[in-house]
């Protein structure tokens, strides 16, 4: 289990999109955050579990996230995993967004409890560490 306050426990991840979605979050602003985060993720773990390693996690993530969020339930024969985020963002977009949030919430830490089983919670943190830096905590390492 992740430890508290690693960058991986699911109040990180509650913090990093509050951070990135700002004070008067709606939901298309949680859909640009998490998505913006799915493409950091994607640029951070390519390089180790490749393109095709990232989509087939992501794909099991939406699997098992659906069947507690159905309306974010794709077939399961696209291959297409650019085309499957495009369709995800929009229907967290055009969600409440209370819901919005919550699906993003479990999304992301399936994802990462999936990956921490697969390579280990120190690699993890290593790999996804500027994912979940706050952009504010970003300018103060740049000064």
């Amino acid at each position: 289990m992740p430890k508290k306050d690693s960058g991986l426990d699911r109040e990180a991840i509650r913090r990093t999109l509050a951070d990135r979605v700002g004070d008067s979050p709606d939901a298309a602003a949680v859909a640009d955050a998490v998505f913006d985060i799915w493409l950091q993720m994607s640029a951070q773990l390519s390089p180790v579990i490749g393109v095709r390693g990232f989509n087939i996690l992501f794909a099991c993530t939406l699997h098992m996230t659906s069947k507690a969020y159905p309306w974010l339930a794709v077939p399961e024969d696209t291959d297409n995993n650019s085309a499957v985020l495009a369709e995800i963002k929009t229907r967290l977009a055009n969600s409440e967004p209370d819901a919005a949030a919550e699906a993003c919430h479990a999304l992301l830490a399936t994802f990462i409890k999936l990956l921490v089983d697969m390579i280990g919670e120190p690699l993890v943190e290593r790999l996804l560490g500027p994912v979940w830096a706050s952009p504010q905590s970003e300018q103060e390492r740049l000064s």
